[in-house]
Order: C-alpha cells, then sequence, then structure tokens
C-alpha cells in the first residue's frame, strides 16, 4: 500500500516531501532505473527548479544528500507515524527503507549516466643501456581471461592505498621487480567496460628498471620478454595501452623539465611496496 506524501517542518531543516513506503516502492517498481527508489522519496527540497531524473522525481545535490544521510532515519521514522497515525493505524512501522539506504550508501540521483571508475593502475617497465630502450611486457596465463594476451603491469588499488603505492606493489607482486626511478604520466588510459557498465580510468606510470635485474613473474603470467618500442606496440592488444607507451616516449624519454616534473622516485622510496613470497623464475620468451 502507498500512502499519501505529507510535509514535515522542523525548526532547523527545510521541509521534506516523504513519499510512502509501500511494497511497490521497496521493490523499485516507482523508478525505472531503481536507484532514487532506495531513497524512499526522502530528500530535501531544493531551493529552485531541478531538472528531473528518468523516475520523474527532482534531482539533489550532493551536499543535500549527504546532509539527509545523517537524519534520515530519525525523520522517516516521525512521518512514518504520523502518516499510520492519520490513517488510524497503531502498528508501529519497522526500520524505514530509507534509513537502511542511508546506511548502506544508496545512490543520490537517478540521471541516466554510468559510473566512472578509477580503481586500478597501469605500469610500464623499461630499461635503458646508452641510446637503446625495451620494455618489459608480461604474457597471460592460461588460466585468466585473455589468455595469451602480453601487456604491462596492471593491478586494482587496494583499500587505504594511492595511486601511487599500488602501482609500486603491483610491480613487485607481478616482477620481484624494485624499478630505480618513477614517473607519474599526464598520459591517462580510460576505456568503457561492457562488463562493469562504466567508464574505467586508469592513471599510467612509468618505471625504469636495471638492465640486469632478474624477472620473478607470479602465477598471473606465463612469459615475460623484453622488446624495443615498436615490438611493445605489437605486441599489446589495446590502442589504449599503444598511447601509453607514446606518452612514455613523449614525456620521460624526451627529458627535459617535463620529464623532472613528473618524477616521483622520492615519494615511492619513501614508501616501499610490501613484500612478497618470492615468486618462482620463468625463462623470458623467446
Amino acid at each position: 500500500m502507498r500512502l499519501a506524501p505529507v510535509k514535515v517542518f522542523t525548526s532547523h531543516r527545510p521541509p521534506v516531501t516523504v513519499h510512502g513506503v509501500g511494497n511497490g516502492a521497496r521493490e523499485g517498481r516507482r523508478c525505472p532505473c531503481k536507484r532514487s527508489s532506495a531513497w524512499g522519496g526522502i530528500l530535501p527540497k531544493s531551493s529552485g527548479p531541478s531538472p528531473a531524473g528518468r523516475c520523474g522525481r527532482p534531482e539533489t545535490s550532493l551536499s543535500q544528500a549527504f546532509s539527509t544521510r545523517f537524519w534520515t532515519r530519525h525523520q522517516a521514522r516521525k512521518v512514518s507515524l504520523l502518516s499510520r497515525r492519520r490513517e488510524g493505524r497503531t502498528d508501529r512501522p519497522g526500520v524505514p527503507r530509507a534509513a537502511l539506504a542511508s546506511r548502506l550508501g544508496a545512490t543520490v540521483s537517478c540521471r541516466a549516466m554510468i559510473p566512472l571508475r578509477c580503481r586500478q593502475i597501469e605500469v610500464h617497465l623499461f630499461r635503458r643501456r646508452a641510446r637503446r630502450a625495451e620494455f618489459l611486457l608480461l604474457r597471460r596465463s592460461a588460466e585468466r581471461t585473455l589468455p595469451g594476451v602480453w601487456q604491462p603491469v596492471t593491478g586494482g588499488i587496494e583499500r587505504g592505498e594511492t595511486a601511487w603505492q599500488a602501482a609500486a606493489r603491483e610491480v613487485l607482486e607481478e616482477t620481484g621487480l624494485t624499478p630505480v626511478r618513477w614517473w607519474a604520466l599526464e598520459h591517462l588510459t580510460v576505456f568503457y567496460s561492457p562488463a562493469k557498465d562504466a567508464v574505467l580510468a586508469l592513471p599510467v606510470f612509468a618505471a625504469e628498471i636495471a638492465w640486469t635485474d632478474p624477472v620473478h613473474l607470479s602465477r598471473e603470467h606465463d612469459r615475460y620478454a623484453f622488446v624495443p618500442p615498436a615490438g611493445a606496440a605489437r605486441r599489446v592488444l589495446w590502442d589504449s595501452q599503444r598511447a601509453a607507451l607514446r606518452a612514455v616516449r613523449d614525456e620521460v624519454f624526451a627529458g627535459g623539465p617535463s620529464a623532472a616534473a613528473r618524477d616521483i622516485t622520492d615519494r615511492i622510496a619513501a614508501r616501499p611496496a610490501r613484500r612478497r613470497p618470492a615468486r618462482t623464475s620463468r625463462k623470458p620468451a623467446r
């Protein structure tokens, strides 16, 4: 059953419009996108007109929504009691779904858009001798998705990590290497993931290793190879990674003040990556 909207006025809060809390709304049938329905319609009114989302409800700003988050439970319960008294009902309501949504972190708006996520990093390792440069590429193991694909070091950012800390950790885990120099590139890898229905943005790093450093692979990869820039561009699968290789050439190999400004070696040396158990050495691909 859906209850009629009522107005609630408090001395320290703006008026809010509260919609019914019936089963239809709880199941998300009121909103085609099944997002803003989790709030139960309890959102502060904006000072002026605002565009409506796909469900027809007005949008709300982040500041308004997070302000609502901390007092929704009390107000929703109060409104629910008032609505029941108007209908002559004496049963006490349970935990309002809007309060549950505030604790779980509900979506603020139902605007038709896909999320933008930044939860992964990409690191291009290379070694140099005189004018010769070679990039380190890793081949994905057969048990992983996209088996046999050559790629740079990639990985996720763990909770509490910065992007550059995740980059140093992933390099250590996947190759056993400790680079001697690091750069945070201006270039970003951005692509759409159909599986996650999201746009993913990856900070890209470049790191130089010593020419004679041995590589110790993890189980994620079964082969590695040092190849020149042109060969690396042919081996990788994605155009975004080829663009990142060009960015390393333009932003790092070119040198100058721009490369010096992107150097983060001291920052990473101050907080070295966590050590992991030793990996089994594998022979390079021929």
